[in-house]
């Protein structure tokens, strides 16, 4: 009949999210409304509004740990989906190496940790590698995928902890506003 022609032809002109976007978005949007709505007064309704403007403010002043927040999240999902969550969440252990490294190249030999410090970033970065190695999930874009993420994980933990010591934003309130900006990039 004519009605189902012109419904098979309109579900074939929507949009499909990939399963990558579909989490990012779940995860942003169920977040962003938990930060909104549960909280230490959340039998106050009264304070939503408020809180929703504050988010909105505070959201300005996060827009690149929040990049890193959606790249992170994003990449993280599409990792999943490629090479399983053993080989993605093994490549996770490398934040603190690629934290050191960032920190080091934005700060300098100022920013330099420990030696004993440093000497314990050998362990994880040849433990990722045997991991890694021979994996039957291997696969080198869900890697790059995982590696990615890693990165934007360890951009953000730098990048963050800064804008909030610039600005006094933390806690909560840091979170909701860069969920927020993140779920605008992810719509």
């Amino acid at each position: 009949s004519q009605t189902s022609i012109n419904n098979n032809n309109n579900s074939s002109n929507r949009t499909k999210l990939s399963r990558a976007s579909l989490l990012t978005l779940y995860r942003f949007s169920g977040s962003l409304l938990l930060g909104l709505l549960l909280h230490s007064r959340f039998y106050q309704p009264s304070q939503f509004p408020p809180r929703l403007l504050q988010t909105f403010h505070a959201a300005k002043l996060f827009l690149l740990p929040s990049l890193f927040l959606f790249v992170a999240n994003y990449t993280n999902s599409i990792a999943l989906e490629r090479i399983g969550i053993s080989l993605t969440y093994t490549s996770k252990c490398g934040i603190p190496l690629i934290t050191v490294l960032l920190t080091l190249l934005l700060d300098g030999k100022s920013a330099l940790p420990s030696a004993v410090t440093l000497a314990s970033l050998l362990p994880i970065a040849m433990g990722i590698g045997a991991a890694s190695w021979n994996s039957p999930t291997f696969e080198p874009l869900g890697f790059l995928a995982a590696l990615v993420s890693t990165t934007s994980q360890a951009g953000l933990n730098v990048v963050s902890k800064r804008v909030m010591r610039k600005t006094g934003i933390r806690g909560a309130e840091a979170q909701r506003a860069m969920v927020f900006v993140a779920l605008g990039i992810g719509l």
